[in-house]
């Protein structure tokens, strides 16, 4: 069946229509029905039309309209199952349902509601009556989603609970910040609200439980502060506020939100801390009044900065400001400190002997009855160990444990630098790959040891052969990744090249017994192969294959015709 005044017939690709005007779906086994709904909405409304409930089903699905016309009575599937199966699929599940019916026993509208319709209306239709129902579920369904827009955007998460007779919960709302808050989807929790408390942290359960259970027995607002366990790990604290709202069956439903509180927290536990503790903690504090002048430092301080107390008071924090930051680093942390009233992050700062000094710095905002800032309190938590630590795992990380030359993590990133470089300086780049020739052997009869220690001397050896800007990487076994830089040509290539195999195979000596070793070498030149960085590794991989075919010991160049 067509839509009129359009030529495409509804089926794998119907016509979507480009106009803003409501989109609405007609569904009716009988032409001269579709056709009476048609001539009422085809002046200010898409129109599109479905004959069967199996292809109402796919015409909506496709084409998503605004309000669906349904007939009741069908002979495949009646408007009933086909409303049914809309309500069930979370893409169609929004989307009004008015049902048009010949029949007019109280039955049809009961049952139409309970599968989710939204209205009933009878045949013969009056067009006044059906344009006006019809602009009046358009219009809710416009505010429904509005109102979801809105609070969608709202901090945290906006919800409607209720509390059961019978002791069960369930969600009949719940905004988009569920995803945010709890890596949960609305769906999800409406469905199955244990999966929400769940979360709760064992030690907050009974505590959220009992204030649910005194605001649903005295009617008074809910106010809890608990902490969900998300996944991953992580630990965050939450402020839930609600009304509440009796019901006649003995039903409780809250309206309310939630927010994440945890910054909000750590700011007051670190305050009643700093206020506590302040001449005993292990910790620099550091208060300024409103304008950032020093007004008190504790011993910790001096102990760490090398400055007495005498030496700052007065002072602007500007006195440990290192170089290690620009002025839109401190910009944007005045503007967060003055935003919210609170900064946590890294700052490396100096001390009085001139020393840099990474800290993990906390900056927050006192304010008095007035809402003005008085005080700003900073913490500063020495973490040079941790650096220390930090900079070791990178190493790990990037570097060959055994050899201590670059790892094959590194090659990417050496790789997109050495390319850089080359096509700034127009010079030529040679990306090498060395396998040793004769490693096995020494592996099967000396052992593991000793193969291990012709490997970190065959790595020193390659790191002597290169220059500074050049690249040594062992990349698995006895396989080596060189990148050679800054070539004129083929000639300075072939030298270093030469001098690497003479190196590599100079006697290795273990326990006074000589172990020998040769290479195979294949290389490739850029940009004389303008390939991209993974492909001139295999280039270079095919050619060292070569040289290895071709007896071992030497170094083979890529020919970009051999690919």
């Amino acid at each position: 069946m067509t839509t009129p005044n359009k030529t495409s017939q509804y089926g794998p690709s119907p016509f979507y229509p480009q106009s803003v005007r409501p989109r609405l779906l007609v569904v009716d086994d009988q032409p001269a029905n579709i056709q009476a709904l048609y001539q009422i909405f085809q002046t200010d409304h898409e129109v599109f039309m479905a004959t069967t409930g199996q292809q109402a089903l796919g015409v909506c699905r496709q084409v998503l309209p605004d309000l669906i016309l349904l007939d009741i009575m069908m002979p495949d599937m009646d408007g009933l199952e086909v409303c049914r199966q809309l309500k069930a699929d979370p893409a169609t599940t929004h989307i009004p349902v008015i049902f048009v019916t010949g029949q007019s026993e109280p039955t049809d509208e009961a049952l139409a509601l309970e599968v989710g319709g939204v209205d009933l209306i009878h045949k013969p239709v009056n067009s006044c009556v059906v344009r006006a129902r019809v602009q009046t579920h358009l219009t809710l369904k416009a505010q429904a989603a509005l109102l979801r827009q809105v609070t969608d955007q709202v901090p945290g998460m906006v919800y409607q609970c209720r509390l059961g007779a019978d002791g069960s919960v369930c969600f009949s709302y719940i905004s988009e910040g569920i995803r945010k808050l709890a890596g949960l989807t609305p769906g999800e929790v409406c469905q199955e609200a244990e999966k929400l408390f769940a979360l709760l942290h064992p030690d907050d359960k009974a505590g959220f439980m009992e204030s649910m259970e005194a605001s649903a027995t005295t009617g008074q607002p809910w106010r809890n502060r608990f902490r969900l366990c998300l996944s991953g790990g992580g630990l965050r604290w939450f402020q839930g506020n609600a009304e509440v709202q009796r019901e006649a069956d003995g039903s409780c439903i809250w309206h309310g939100f939630v927010t994440d509180v945890t910054e909000e927290i750590e700011v007051e536990v670190k305050l009643h801390s700093a206020a506590s503790v302040f001449d005993s903690a292990q910790e620099s504090i550091m208060i300024t009044d409103g304008d950032g002048i020093i007004i008190d430092v504790n011993p910790a301080f001096t102990r760490v900065t090398g400055y007495v107390r005498d030496e700052v008071l007065g002072q602007t924090p500007k006195l440990l400001k290192s170089d290690c930051h620009d002025v839109a680093f401190y910009a944007n942390l005045w503007q967060s400190l003055i935003e919210t009233g609170f900064w946590r992050g890294e700052v490396w700062n100096r001390n009085k002997g001139g020393d840099i000094l990474p800290q993990l710095v906390s900056i927050a905002a006192i304010k008095d009855a007035t809402g003005h800032i008085r005080q700003y309190t900073t913490i500063y938590t020495d973490i040079t160990h941790l650096k220390k630590k930090e900079m070791l795992l990178q190493r790990e990380a990037n570097f060959d444990p055994l050899t201590g030359v670059y790892n094959r993590r590194m090659i990417a990133d050496r790789m997109r630098m050495a390319i850089t470089f080359t096509v700034q300086t127009q010079k030529s780049m040679a990306v090498c790959v060395l396998d040793l020739d004769d490693f096995k052997p020494i592996n099967d009869s000396l052992g593991h040891m000793a193969g291990d220690q012709v490997l970190v001397e065959v790595a020193s050896r390659l790191s002597a052969c290169v220059r500074e800007n050049d690249t040594v990487a062992r990349v698995g076994g006895d396989e080596f990744v060189l990148l050679l830089l800054n070539f004129d040509g083929l000639k300075q290539c072939h030298a270093i090249l030469k001098r690497i195999l003479e190196s590599v195979k100079l006697p290795i000596y273990m326990n006074g017994q000589a172990a020998y070793v040769s290479a195979s070498i294949g290389f490739t030149l850029f940009p004389l192969n303008p390939s991209e960085p993974e492909q001139l590794l295999r280039d270079a991989d095919q050619a060292m294959y070569s040289a290895k075919q071709a007896g071992g010991g030497r170094y083979q160049m890529f020919r970009c015709g051999h690919r």
